[in-house]
């Protein structure tokens, strides 16, 4: 959880932003081909790790 959100991947290759009690989706940021970590905050960035070794860094 970063800025209130909640941040989740999905199958189609986005990060989600989702409101943390109602789910639902605030931003969704594309990342350019699979993503396969988990998202992870760290301060005020969240990184994701995508199938071709790339890390995407986002605002959180």
């Amino acid at each position: 959880m970063a800025s209130g959100l909640v941040y989740a991947t999905g199958a189609d290759s986005m990060l989600h932003a989702l409101d943390p009690t109602t789910g639902t989706v605030r931003r969704s940021f594309p990342t350019g081909g699979p993503i396969e970590t988990r998202p992870v905050v760290a301060g005020d960035f969240v990184y994701v790790g995508g199938s071709n070794g790339d890390i995407s860094k986002l605002s959180g």
